[in-house]
């Protein structure tokens, strides 16, 4: 990474994929995961809030348990980050 750049806090060195066992992959009550990723081109950060919105609601349906605790949402990384837009 370019010199400088520290993500997700300062001193950050490495970085390593995540791995989950069967019991992890099967608990639906652990909610501590920051995911990053990038927008497809043309895609605002409101319509991927919708598009959470409706993945929250979906995944409430299938494993018929409420996700009140769950929060989903999509926010600049440079803003929060940097405090910048």
């Amino acid at each position: 990474m370019p010199q400088g750049f520290s993500f997700p806090w300062k001193g950050t060195d490495l970085w390593l994929p995540m791995a989950f066992t069967a019991e992890m992959l099967a608990s639906r009550g652990n909610h501590y995961l920051l995911v990053v990723a990038r927008l497809r081109q043309g895609v605002s950060l409101s319509q991927a809030n919708a598009d959470l919105r409706v993945l929250l609601t979906n995944l409430s349906r299938q494993y018929r348990a409420p996700m009140a605790l769950s929060k989903a949402s999509s926010r600049s990384l440079c803003a929060t980050f940097t405090h910048k837009a």
